[in-house]
């Protein structure tokens, strides 16, 4: 279960420049691609999505800092009107 392709949707929050470059650099490095300044989507397997969890805690120590991690069913990811889609879906269901 730990290989399957999910849609993923990643969003922060920071006062900080530099602090933002670094995740936006992040998220390209996860294949993730921007849809606003600090809003990214596509697809990720777990084990990449709690990496990056942990990459964002670490880093957004401070007291206006915040993160969101998304997790999207094949069906949700198409509805949002972007072109990534999820390349392998192993499950029949959805999780709603």
């Amino acid at each position: 279960m730990n290989r399957s392709l999910s849609g993923t949707i990643v969003s922060w929050r920071t006062r900080n420049a530099r602090k933002t470059k670094r995740m936006e650099a992040w998220c390209a490095d996860y294949g993730l691609k921007p849809i606003f300044k600090a809003l990214h989507v596509g697809s990720l397997y777990e084990s990449e999505r709690r990496a990056l969890d942990r990459k964002f805690k670490n880093l957004l120590t401070g007291r206006h800092d915040k993160h969101c991690i998304l997790v999207l069913c094949a069906s949700c990811l198409k509805n949002l009107g972007t072109t990534y889609e999820i390349t392998k879906t192993i499950a029949q269901y959805e999780i709603v």
